[in-house]
């Protein structure tokens, strides 16, 4: 599949940042508001997302769920957007249900807030669709993915039960842009919720990839 040099690589960052966390003992929302100390519009995002969310350092969902955080500005100089989820994974199906997703974004002084909410929850959705179970196959004969039949992308039973987006309103600060800044952190967020459920780190995409 074609990809995003931000989806991959904000998946491996943040990844690391809760692997980092772990180590330290910290929270994984407290480790990267304190490690964010000249970016304080990169610790707003992450603190309204979090508050949205509800989270609490320490706390555990129920069995076979996950919970999940991840953060990125796109290309180092759009929109900020930190992606907070809980997840439930069927280990019989290997498979993942998204059942909440709270988005916070900071694009700047916003213009058009339905646009930039749109823009949001698409690439939401779509991030999932990616990172849970978008690959491209190969046979004998080479590429075996030639129809949308029967290449693995999210239906419309697999979208987020719920997904909540607010912006943090900029007024009189630049235009930074929404465009594909949700698809990092959405992603890294699905990594680090996946983890969490399940006690083992998936290091290849997608993450519910079949051999």
């Amino acid at each position: 599949m074609r990809s995003l040099g931000a989806h991959l690589n904000i998946t491996a960052i943040e990844s690391t940042i809760d692997q980092l966390a772990a180590l330290a003992g910290a929270d994984p929302v407290r480790f990267r508001i304190d490690h964010l100390a000249s970016q304080p519009r990169a610790q707003a995002v992450v603190a309204r997302a979090a508050a949205m969310f509800g989270w609490k350092a320490g706390a555990r969902p129920a069995p076979g769920r996950g919970y999940g955080f991840g953060l990125g500005q796109y290309k180092n100089l759009m929109a900020y957007v930190a992606i907070a989820l809980e997840l439930a994974y069927d280990p019989d199906r290997n498979a993942v249900r998204i059942l909440r997703v709270s988005c916070a974004a900071d694009c700047g002084q916003v213009v058009n807030p339905d646009g930039a909410r749109n823009q949001l929850e698409g690439a939401i959705i779509q991030s999932a669709s990616w990172t849970l179970q978008e690959q491209l196959r190969y046979g004998p004969q080479g590429i075996a993915s030639i129809d949308w039949a029967s290449y693995p992308i999210m239906r419309f039973s697999g979208v987020p039960e719920r997904i909540e987006v607010v912006l943090l309103d900029q007024p009189g600060m630049p235009f930074l842009g929404v465009a594909e800044a949700a698809q990092g952190p959405m992603a890294a967020a699905l990594a680090n919720a996946l983890a969490h459920a399940t006690g083992v780190r998936r290091h290849d995409l997608p993450l519910l990839r079949k051999a």
